[in-house]
């Protein structure tokens, strides 16, 4: 495994210290890399959530998650899935803390309310059984003897959201199944399923499930990367139309406690280790015959220990995570991945875009650090991702974390410099910059492949973390913000970009 970053808009391999010459950029507007997806970002929502749940009875709460930018909701989102019965929610797993059962009709309210296309996954962990109120004398575990009972419960929720019309055109076959099968036992159940499904509806589209999980080390042991080229294996083409990934990352060493710039150097680099997994899943698909495929990460976030944070995890949502997240979303779009969703919308504090009652709260929602700083590639819609070429030699960096499948302590690098080119809907230019130094500003110098804007060309400039400390957050009486400027061509194309900054920069078209 590859432990370095691949990016296809900014491909720099030398390794050399930072110096005073300037990164150069340069843009091809006139030949676009690929387009995106309208709703090409999502999130996702359980079907317990007390935040989501009641934030949608909040006009600013419901603006705030809009504010996200997000284009598709998958619901009832990640393991919960696996504990949800779709026809009857109220007997869905309930723990005592659970006060809500969100049902079909509500998440597809939830869903026009936000302006969202819909992700829906199915249980391929257990299936309801008729005549019961209590979830533990109701449920039927899948096993291997009692799959095509699964898919048929799944296929009548299918058939209950066509005569609905509820307009699902996405479904998704289980969560994590690498956790239960192996992956040419999921192979058949994903075939099972998609065939029953579609049955009930022949326009849907079903994604299966895939193993991207260096992040999980004690599964690495069972699966690694080989499960799923055991399920690309046991999947006769055309059987589902993609694949569903996720990708965790932290930098944190258990047990050396570090100064937060090394822990979002080491972010940095392990964002790269993760990317790597994904650049080897399109090949791996092509040689059994899924060229066709489509590509979802459908969660991604940090995930560090942390005893004293919530759940065991570091609770961040801070200016370096959301460096971090907008960073890893970039090198993602530059490897083709069709989807994206961050875990989650709202109601976990470690992950959430939204902050409705943690720190922030109903009548004064916050986007998270990550959530205002996502908004670079998702405050405006987008057409079409666009090559940017890098010069020689640029200065990279590196960082150490401990990687779950080495067990080992692994430095990886980086380039100081990030650099995304995004034709807006509205025919005009987006460019994405972030300076992954945390010490110093990078000197850049941008330019065009062809004709290049005048230097008088207005820009509207927006940056985040310009002069703040890494830690910066949007809760209290600080307030983590986009900085708005109106410039010019001229001034900004040789503009260095500050230290552990975000900086977007819109052109006209």
């Amino acid at each position: 495994m590859r432990h370095t970053l691949l990016a296809a808009t900014v491909a720099c391999a030398a390794l050399l210290p930072a110096v005073e010459t300037p990164v150069r950029l340069t843009i091809d507007a006139e030949r676009p890399l690929r387009a995106l997806d309208p709703a090409w970002f999502g999130s996702g929502a359980e079907y317990y959530c007390a935040a989501f749940a009641e934030g949608l009875k909040v006009p600013a709460a419901v603006q705030a998650m809009k504010d996200t930018g997000i284009g598709h909701l998958r619901w009832p989102h990640g393991t919960s899935a696996l504990w949800y019965f779709w026809d009857a929610p109220r007997q869905s797993y309930s723990p005592d803390w659970v006060k809500h059962w969100l049902t079909s009709e509500d998440f597809v309210a939830a869903g026009a309310a936000l302006g969202t296309e819909p992700l829906v996954q199915v249980n391929t962990y257990q299936f309801r059984r008729e005549g019961f109120k209590d979830f533990e004398q109701s449920k039927v575990l899948l096993a291997p003897g009692n799959i095509g009972e699964g898919a048929k419960y799944a296929a009548r929720w299918v058939a209950t959201a066509k005569d609905k019309g509820w307009k699902v055109r996405w479904w998704e076959v289980g969560n994590e199944d690498w956790v239960y099968w192996s992956g040419r036992q999921h192979a058949s159940i994903a075939t099972t399923y998609a065939k029953a499904m579609r049955e009930a509806d022949p326009s849907i589209k079903v994604l299966a499930q895939g193993f991207c999980g260096s992040w999980t080390s004690e599964l690495v042991d069972n699966h690694g990367a080989p499960w799923t080229e055991d399920l690309a294996r046991g999947l006769k083409p055309g059987a589902v139309d993609g694949l569903s990934v996720h990708c965790y990352a932290g930098g944190v060493i258990d047990g050396r406690p570090r100064p937060l710039a090394e822990e979002a150097a080491a972010a940095f680099a392990r964002i790269g280790s993760s990317c790597d997994e994904v650049a080897d899943l399109r090949p791996m698909l092509a040689r059994h015959g899924h060229g066709a495929m489509q590509l979802w990460v459908t969660e991604y976030n940090l995930m560090a220990k942390d005893a004293k944070g919530p759940g065991g995890l570091a609770w961040w949502q801070h200016l370096a995570h959301g460096l971090a997240m907008a960073d890893w979303t970039g090198r993602l779009l530059d490897l083709g991945v069709d989807r994206l969703a961050v875990h989650d919308l709202a109601g976990h504090p470690v992950f959430e875009l939204v902050d409705l009652v943690h720190k922030g709260s109903m009548k004064d929602p916050r986007l998270t650090a990550p959530g205002l700083a996502l908004q670079a590639f998702t405050g405006v819609r987008l057409a079409g991702l666009l090559p940017v070429a890098c010069g020689d030699n640029p200065p990279r960096l590196s960082g150490t974390y401990h990687h779950p499948e080495l067990k080992q302590e692994v430095t990886g690098s980086y380039p100081a410099v990030g650099a995304w080119a995004l034709r807006r809907a509205d025919g005009g230019l987006r460019l994405v910059l972030v300076n992954r130094d945390l010490a110093a500003a990078q000197p850049v110098a941008l330019a065009f492949a062809g004709a290049a804007p005048a230097d008088a060309t207005p820009v509207a400039r927006l940056r985040l973390g310009e002069g703040l400390a890494l830690d910066a957050t949007n809760f209290g009486a600080q307030r983590l913000a986009w900085v708005p400027a109106t410039t010019t061509w001229g001034a900004v194309r040789s503009e260095p970009l500050p230290a552990h900054s975000l900086t977007v920069l819109d052109l006209p078209r």
